[in-house]
């Protein structure tokens, strides 16, 4: 292979389209219930649960939900965890950038940039549930 051709699978070079649904995967200690001002109680992820990954510095992972096998792959090993949804849109109007990774398995993507609270805060806001583990 030469330098200029590293990547085996061509699809990780594709652009990513801004309405591509990402999922990130929360572990539920990073589950956080907050009540609003209508004293209605609901569950959030931390805003922690979107910061790149503290014991080797990799990028923040996330899975593109159209090629990642479907909820039940990406939880195998990850009962306890939730999963949100958000799109590469999301992730580009907070300036970060998505991109396909071979590590990780079908669909796996990492978000790269600096993810300050400001940034995290913002994706706690845009994320919705795909789905959370039974209590």
């Amino acid at each position: 292979m030469n330098e200029s051709s590293q990547v085996d699978d061509p699809s990780l070079d594709l652009p990513l389209p801004d309405e591509l649904i990402l999922w990130r995967r929360i572990p539920k200690e990073k589950f956080v219930s907050v009540t609003d001002v209508d004293g209605i109680t609901r569950v959030r992820p931390s805003s922690d649960s979107f910061a790149d990954n503290s014991r080797d510095g990799s990028s923040m992972s996330v899975f593109d939900a159209s090629s990642c096998g479907g909820l039940e792959r990406i939880l195998q090993g990850h009962e306890q965890f939730g999963v949100v949804a958000l799109t590469v849109g999301q992730m580009r109007e907070a300036g970060l950038i998505v991109v396909r990774t071979p590590l990780g398995g079908p669909g796996h993507c990492e978000v790269v940039g600096k993810k300050t609270g400001g940034v995290r805060n913002k994706l706690v806001k845009a994320s919705t549930w795909a789905f959370t583990p039974e209590k």
